[in-house]
């Protein structure tokens, strides 16, 4: 009985982690798409001195999290 149900357990977390992985996968290929340009954006105005370094981490982080995933 114990096997049983430690056996299901490994196949539902298996399960689990199968399904997140791909969802983070779709995620980082969309984001990739969608914000590439952004980003690159705002990385030139921080290397070029534009933004300082709280301010680019602050957008940095609020592009990250527009990313609908």
């Amino acid at each position: 009985m114990i096997v049983w149900l430690l056996s299901f357990g490994i196949v539902i977390a298996g399960l689990i982690w199968a399904v997140s992985a791909v969802i983070r996968a779709i995620c980082r290929r969309r984001f990739r798409w969608r914000h590439s340009r952004g980003l690159a954006i705002l990385e030139e105005r921080y290397a070029r001195g534009d933004i300082a370094r709280d301010e680019y981490l602050q957008k940095r982080r609020d592009i990250f999290t527009a990313a609908d995933c």
